[in-house]
């Protein structure tokens, strides 16, 4: 088993299922009457229970979430200021299509360079998610910008290659077998590197809990070819192997 899988599910065992009772339920009556408020959704134990269980422990809760999806992406694009919040919403679409739901993510393709992330900030999770996201919505300017890759440059693909904590690296090198329709074999050394690093990347602050699923998602879905749906429960079983 993946530690990081050990810790997290460690961690939704004494959550759960207080928080469903105690704060889900009231933030789900609440967003039904205003889906803009999406990004103050508790969905940290959702993201925890899936990688820790899988896609049907939480299936309660998401078939009542998945309808206000949409509205609440919606509801963001008119803003001037696009902030972390947004990014969050954005997170949260495609994990509930990663686990099966509709997939309402191609909704911020117009606003998500809008969204301002650093690579020097202390958190730097929502900089990289912000960036895994731009290759999965197929953005492309703005994810070879992020990983620091000229408009015009041919980029090479290193099948075996590790890249430790360096998310950059494996920013370019999923960009790269996206771009050249290789297939997820092409991307099998660097996925296993990604997830036998997800403690250190948790304790740099590199990732959060929706990186993997955007990660999963450009491997299993854009680049290996299966359904989207079955993204989540993937990220699951790969951990638990």
């Amino acid at each position: 088993m993946n530690p990081w899988l050990e810790f997290i599910r460690k961690n939704a065992e004494t959550r759960w299922p207080d928080e469903i009772r105690d704060l889900m339920e009231p933030a789900l009556a609440r967003l039904r009457l205003k889906p803009s408020e999406l990004s103050s959704f508790p969905f940290s134990l959702l993201f925890s229970a899936v990688i820790a269980w899988g896609p049907k422990k939480i299936e309660p809760v998401a078939t009542q979430l998945a309808p206000l999806v949409r509205p609440g992406l919606e509801s963001r694009a008119p803003r001037d200021n696009k902030s972390i919040a947004d990014l969050d919403v954005l997170d949260l679409a495609n994990f509930m299509a990663c686990c099966g739901y509709s997939d309402e993510t191609q909704i911020a393709d117009e606003w998500l360079s809008e969204v301002r992330t650093y690579r020097d900030d202390e958190d730097v999770s929502p900089h990289w998610n912000k960036a895994f996201a731009a290759l999965a919505l197929g953005r492309k300017g703005l994810y070879r910008a992020m990983a620091g890759v000229d408009p015009t440059e041919s980029v090479t693909l290193s099948r075996d290659r590790r890249f430790g904590g360096n998310v950059q690296g494996l920013l370019r090198h999923l960009a790269a077998a996206v771009e050249q329709g290789s297939g997820a074999a092409a991307v099998e050394v660097g996925w296993r590197d990604f997830l036998d690093m997800l403690v250190a990347h948790d304790d740099a602050r590199s990732i959060d809990l929706a990186t993997p699923f955007w990660v999963a998602r450009i491997v299993h879905h854009q680049i290996g070819g299966s359904p989207l749906g079955s993204v989540a429960q993937w990220l699951h079983d790969e951990l638990e192997r």
